[in-house]
Order: C-alpha cells, then sequence, then structure tokens
C-alpha cells in the first residue's frame, strides 16, 4: 500500500512592504541560506550586483537589491552581497518568467523577483 500526502507549508521565503501593502512573489534561489527570522529592513540597490557596486552602498544589515545582468555571475553577486555583510539579496529578473539560478553556497539568503 502507498500512502501520499500533500502538505501546504510556508513558502521559503516571503517579501512584503511595511503593513502588507505589497506582496512580492519571491523565489529562493538554490544554494541560498534560508532561517526562519521575520526581518523589517531598510534597502539599497547595488547596480548588477558586482563587487565594484556594493563598494558605493552601505549594505550592512539591510536588503539589497539588485539586477540580473549577464555581466555578474550568480555566486558573485551572492559573494559580494556575503562580504558587504547584507542580510539577503533580492535579484530582480531582467527576462520574461521565474528565475532560477544556482548561486553556490551562498551564506546569505537570495531570492529572486520578476521585473515590473
Amino acid at each position: 500500500m502507498l500512502i501520499t500526502r500533500w502538505r501546504k507549508g510556508e513558502p521559503l521565503l516571503g517579501l512584503s512592504t511595511p503593513g502588507d501593502r505589497l506582496r512580492l512573489d519571491a523565489r529562493a534561489q538554490a544554494g541560498s541560506a534560508l532561517g526562519t527570522a521575520t526581518d523589517r529592513l531598510d534597502f539599497v540597490c547595488a547596480g548588477n550586483g558586482a563587487a565594484a557596486a556594493f563598494a558605493k552602498v552601505k549594505a550592512r544589515g539591510g536588503v539589497v537589491v539588485v539586477d540580473r545582468s549577464d555581466a555578474v555571475a550568480p555566486h558573485e553577486r551572492a559573494e559580494a552581497a556575503a562580504a558587504a555583510d547584507a542580510k539577503p539579496l533580492i535579484v530582480v529578473n531582467d527576462e520574461a518568467g521565474a528565475l532560477l539560478e544556482y548561486v553556490g553556497e551562498s551564506a546569505i539568503p537570495v531570492a529572486s523577483v520578476r521585473a515590473p
């Protein structure tokens, strides 16, 4: 006998604005560290996620938002964000559809969202 049960669980990562006025459909990226905390964090934009872009912003302890680009490899974006002491890294997909990238063994959560 085989029994299959489906359980609806919590999403791996949720993003929303204060007061839940806007919820973003975020996808956790493979290799990304995920925790169980709920945080209210400020955010900064770091261009395409290259290490040089992180040198221009104060990412420590905040959410970093970057644009996906072929010029920067997924693991390089994640490493630069972790080196800048960012909490999570959010990658805005520059193409249609969902973005699924392997980010290496990232020390911080990395997620993608679709471009508006």
